[in-house]
């Protein structure tokens, strides 16, 4: 999965490689994060609900997020539902 967001796009070797090994490259990740930022904001929070909204994430999804950031130029990243719309939006002007 690294390898196919790591993969800078228009880099022969890179092309190479991927091609060798039948890896798609992949031009989207999207991992909902939990809203942290509203919990610590809401008004009678408690230390226990702030700490339950901290998103350790795992291998499964922060790391992609990492390695996706790492390649902005060439995977478009979303770690919000609020952000959607823009994304559609930007899909359907730019024909994906």
């Amino acid at each position: 999965v690294h390898g196919a967001l790591l993969a800078v796009r228009g880099k022969a070797s890179h092309e190479k490689q991927l091609l060798e090994l039948g890896i798609e490259k992949i031009d989207l990740v999207v991992v909902n994060l939990y809203p942290f930022e509203t919990a610590v904001a809401s008004l009678g929070s408690s230390l226990s609900a702030c700490i339950e909204n901290i998103d350790i994430g795992g291998p499964c999804y922060t790391d992609r997020i990492r390695a996706a950031a790492k390649n902005s130029h060439g995977v478009c990243v979303i770690t919000s539902p609020s952000d959607y719309d823009e994304l559609v939006r930007e899909l359907a002007t730019n024909n994906g």
